[in-house]
Parts: structure tokens; C-alpha cells; sequence
């Protein structure tokens, strides 16, 4: 096993809703980390590569950092099929994988919201 660190942005298509649900008691960097929180909890890497996806994103103030411990033989073949130089980081091997899980996450998160706020 092998702790890696994984990272993701809100998109900017996500700002308005974020900004529209922000209050005294709710930031957007809470909500960022809650979808954090929930999409490392589903989160199963596989050696199947998954570029990341090509999306506007927020700043990376907004960014949410954590790591995973994922097994060694994952990220070899992930290395192995499209890190031939051996250039990229065990991150961007796992980014295409996780950060769409974010996404969802916080799609739900500011659904949660909105059906609160009425």
C-alpha cells in the first residue's frame, strides 16, 4: 500500500449554486469538504486509466487535498500503461478517477441545500 495524494476543484459551473447557498454558517469551503469527505469514502481506485477530465475550474482556494492509501500493484499498472517516462505523479494517475466523484458529490451537496433552503 502506498499513500497517495489526491486533489480536486469545484468547476466553475459549480460557483453560482456554491456562492448562492454560501452563508454565516455554511462556506463554500465547507461544502468543498464535505464532497471531500464523501467521495473518498466511495472512492475505489482501479489500474484503469481515466484522464482527467479538460473543465473550467475554481481557483484552488478552493481546492480539497486528502490522500488514500491505494495498493502498490494499482499504480504500477497505472504507471505502466500510460507513464511510459515515468514523469507523472501517482496523482495525476488516480486525478481522472476521483475528481469526477467530487463532482457528483458536491452536485448532491448543493441539491441537499437547495431542497433545505425551499
Amino acid at each position: 500500500m502506498k499513500k497517495v495524494a489526491l486533489t480536486a476543484c469545484p468547476k466553475t459551473e459549480q460557483r453560482a449554486a456554491l456562492d448562492a447557498l454560501t452563508s454565516e454558517l455554511i462556506s463554500i469551503k465547507d461544502m468543498v469538504k464535505l464532497a471531500g469527505r464523501r467521495a473518498l469514502a466511495r472512492f475505489e481506485p482501479t489500474p484503469e486509466f481515466k484522464p482527467v477530465p479538460v473543465v473550467p475550474r475554481m481557483s484552488s482556494a478552493h481546492r480539497y487535498t486528502t490522500t488514500k492509501l491505494v495498493p502498490a500493484q494499482v499504480l504500477a499498472k497505472l504507471h505502466g500503461a500510460v507513464n511510459p517516462l515515468g514523469l507523472k505523479s501517482d496523482t495525476e494517475m488516480l486525478r481522472g478517477q476521483y475528481e469526477p466523484l467530487f463532482w457528483a458529490e458536491l452536485d448532491a451537496i448543493i441539491a441537499e441545500l437547495q431542497a433545505r433552503k425551499g
